[in-house]
């Protein structure tokens, strides 16, 4: 996933404003991989983490700026894709 979304960042294909989003997201060492989906800015950012340090990445994503002025919310999901890897969605 990783390699998929550096792929499209590299060919310009997300969204200018969610590009800032990811650049800002992947600065927390908690998070493995954070990918946008969406069109014409209308977008929902995936964030995968590993599950022992979801208080932090609830924390970190939380205090971002445009979560606190209500951007995009922090959708939780209880259902580990796989043991030890969660994700939020951002929307």
């Amino acid at each position: 996933l990783h390699t998929y979304s550096e792929a499209l960042k590299s060919k310009s294909l997300v969204h200018k404003k969610s590009l800032s989003m990811l650049n800002q997201i992947s600065k927390n060492p908690h998070i493995l991989v954070a990918k946008a989906s969406g069109a014409m800015g209308a977008e929902t950012l995936t964030v995968f983490f590993d599950s022992q340090h979801k208080i932090q990445v609830h924390s970190f994503l939380n205090n971002l700026p445009w979560i606190k002025e209500k951007q995009l919310t922090v959708f939780i999901n209880e259902n580990s894709l796989r043991p030890g890897i969660d994700c939020f969605y951002l929307s």
